[in-house]
């Protein structure tokens, strides 16, 4: 720019001569505030941590790039703290859960949309705009007419809050950060701000003042421009791009491909007043001086733009190296080309040349490409000066750079998959007890998975009370192996393993997988599912492809669970505590439901409700129940008590009662005539003479004689006898 300034002063001080002074001195100050100076480009590193300084700078974004970007704005963090029953007998645990709002600089140029985003290097937002955490997210891109955002101008109040016109940035409400710590994490960006790759040119003409043009066609992915000075981002630029600022009075030029040569003729060289100049003064830098091995670092898409290297390699007298790192989204073979390029151009300039030219020669500028007589060679005017009434050019040789694309590989990088979180599926279950605990409440737990193997999680809401008061309960446990029977499944035996009967299960997601266990295995546990409302074991796992298994060699019926013949479709879920989330639900409630708000939810979540939970605090039917004449015209019946606290068989000694008394309803119900309830508390009763006499009289020729259990919070299921009395 100096010398379009100074070309046209001295043009009007003494006319073209003039102009030809001014245009050469303005030359040099051009060389000087467009020379190398100490480099202020970033690092590859500087775009990938996130900082929240209120002096660090936002880049500019070309193309396609990943940036963590600047925190800019961040409320407090939101703290919750919810109750956490841990059993019978021990106090409850007070948890406490974090969100916060913030809004993170991405570039001080729009853009055009976000991608993926990585939180901590997980991946947050996959590149379908699904979000693996719960945050409410909105993207400005940078306009000049943007407006506040208003979640920024809520906090701060709509007169303090600033819109950031001509900046783009992105705004997380209500990031819950259980998942990282309950800290604010690092986050990354996929940002395009240009869609597809980018001219060096391009990005040179947008950064740099008005009259200056560029012809820089080497393409780039991405590009991040951060630095204190456009001088210092061509600096980058041109430590992997090599291009030549030109300025020929009018503009300043960058040109990365060498125009037209001027034509040096012979009759001019060696105007100089110097005795024994020659007239062309070649040079040639030391070997040792120049790498035969060039690294070029770059950000390689493939590989979620991760730090990448390709390297040129030369068969030269030296054994230097050297590295460069250009914060560039590159391919592999673009990377490994431009290193290619590069080392070559800086052995091809090893040769240098000075020559002497007349004064009618003084507009030859820096940047422009020269021939000299009998040489084959292309050169490049790196300097010129003035030297008594001579014009001195400090010359280059160059060579066109290659346009052969070179094999390359980016190498393996470690990728998180980009899986949908999908919605979510919950099933809320009413167990019975899973140990010899004695409990005074229902076992209610909340399984929750998702539709995709992608599903992380989802928040609860509870509600005892048909859903006048909800209740925060906060985040599911581990996903739950979940899925429902594509085939029947018969009756079978609580007492035997069941070899006859088999049945299908097609799993939620294709992330889920179900194996199979010998008998030591099962007696520790493994392999306990619900299906429906029977709890089973299954030791026999055969994959029939997709997400379908058949599950044989069945234990029925668990901890005193009914069996039960089952439909195609019901529900299959299995038991494992850390994927169990336990309610805190007392005994007597009438129903439990409970919503469920992951990320693929929509706004109203999903539900789930359980009526009349009870199995946990339920008595076991009584067994062996038997009649006996008594002798006298009656009957004897007996039965033997079972406890929800005897699941151990140890010989000699009596299962635990478990309730506060042993008391029975005993419901006798002839088949003609009226029923009739008593309450017993020894384990027997008395049908008498005069009660089967009375039975007869009415017209009955038998009796159904029921026996329950009265339990503390509820009453067992009934044993029945039919007993004929003709």
């Amino acid at each position: 720019m100096a010398t379009i300034i100074l070309s046209a002063v001295g043009s009007a001080i003494g006319g073209p001569f003039g102009g030809a002074i001014g245009a050469a001195i303005g030359q040099q100050i051009d060389q000087q505030i467009f020379a190398p100076k100490a480099k202020e480009g970033p690092r590859l590193s500087d775009l990938k941590i996130q900082t929240s300084s209120y002096v660090a700078p936002v880049p500019k974004l070309f193309g396609t790039t990943r940036v963590a970007g600047i925190m800019i704005w961040a409320t407090d963090l939101r703290e919750e703290r919810r109750k956490v029953s841990n059993g019978k007998g021990a106090a409850k645990t007070t948890v406490f859960s974090y969100s916060a709002s913030f809004a993170i600089a991405l570039s001080m140029r729009p853009i055009i949309r976000v991608g993926r985003i990585w939180a901590d290097g997980k991946l947050l937002r996959g590149a379908a705009g699904d979000f693996k955490t719960i945050t409410q997210f909105r993207l400005h891109l940078g306009t000049e007419d943007q407006s506040t955002d208003p979640a920024i101008a809520a906090a701060e109040g709509s007169g303090n809050a600033p819109a950031y016109r001509g900046l783009a940035y992105a705004v997380f409400e209500n990031f819950e950060l259980g998942d990282y710590g309950n800290r604010i994490p690092s986050l990354s960006f996929e940002v395009i701000a240009d869609e597809g790759d980018v001219a060096v040119g391009s990005i040179i003409t947008s950064l740099a003042p008005k009259g200056i043009t560029a012809n820089c066609p080497t393409m780039v992915g991405g590009f991040a421009a951060l630095g204190a000075s456009v001088a210092s981002v061509c600096q980058t630029l041109r430590a992997t791009i090599p291009f030549y600022l030109r300025d020929d009075g009018q503009s300043l030029h960058a040109a990365e491909a060498e125009a037209v040569p001027f034509v040096i003729p012979d009759d001019a060289l060696g105007a100089t007043d110097k005795a024994d100049v020659p007239k062309i003064a070649i040079d040639q830098q030391s070997a040792g001086q120049l790498p035969a091995r060039l690294l070029l670092s770059h950000y390689e898409p493939s590989r979620d733009y991760q730090v990448s290297a390709q390297q040129a390699q030369l068969l030269v007298q030296s054994r230097r190296s050297e590295r460069i790192e250009f914060p560039a989204t590159l391919t592999a073979i673009a990377a490994r080309k431009l290193a290619e390029n590069n080392l070559t151009r800086r052995w091809t300039a090893r040769k240098q040349a000075r020559v002497q030219l007349p004064w009618r020669y003084a507009a030859i500028s820096p940047g422009v490409s020269v021939t000299l007589p009998d040489d084959p060679d292309l050169w490049h005017v790196q300097t010129c000066a003035l030297e008594r009434m001579s014009v001195s050019l400090g010359l280059v040789r160059v060579r066109q750079a290659s346009t052969l694309p070179l094999p390359a590989g980016a190498g393996r990088g470690v990728q998180e998959q980009d899986l949908l979180h999908g919605p979510t599926r919950i099933a809320v279950l009413d167990l019975p007890p899973l140990t010899d605990d004695v409990r005074t409440q229902p076992l209610v737990v909340v399984a929750a998975a998702g539709t995709s193997a992608g599903w992380r999680r989802a928040t609860l809401l509870q509600s005892m009370d048909d859903g006048v008061n909800w209740q925060d309960i906060g985040a599911t446990a581990a996903p739950a192996l979940m899925g429902a029977t594509v085939t029947l499944l018969a009756l079978g035996s609580a007492n035997i393993i069941d070899q006859a009967n088999s049945f299908d299960v097609e799993m939620l997601n294709d992330g889920m997988f179900l194996s199979p266990s010998d008998d030591d295995g099962l007696a520790t546990g493994r392999n306990l599912a619900m299906i429906g409302s029977e709890l089973i074991q299954f030791g026999s796992v055969i994959p029939l492809g997709g997400r379908r298994y058949r599950l044989s060699g069945l234990r029925r019926g668990l901890r005193g669970t009914a069996v039960q013949a089952h439909s195609t479709g019901t529900g299959f879920v299995v038991i494992e505590s850390d994927a169990l989330l336990t309610l805190d639900v007392p005994a007597g409630v009438a129903s439990v439901r409970v919503i469920a708000q992951g990320v693929g939810d929509g706004l109203n979540g999903v539900e789930a409700i359980i009526a009349l939970p009870h199995r946990a605090v339920t008595p076991l039917a009584p067994v062996h129940l038997r009649a006996r004449p008594d002798g006298i015209g009656g009957f004897a019946l007996s039965w033997v008590r079972r406890s929800r606290a005897g699941w151990r068989w140890v010989d000699m000694v009596d299962a635990p009662l478990a309730e506060e008394a042993e008391r029975y309803q005993i419901i006798i119900a002839p088949n003609v005539g009226a029923t009739r309830t008593v309450e017993t508390s020894p384990a027997s009763f008395a049908y008498s003479a005069a009660d089967k006499s009375a039975d007869v009289l009415a017209g009955a020729s038998s009796v159904q004689i029921s026996v329950v259990q009265i339990g503390t919070n509820a009453s067992s299921p009934p044993s029945i006898l039919t007993l004929p009395i003709l």
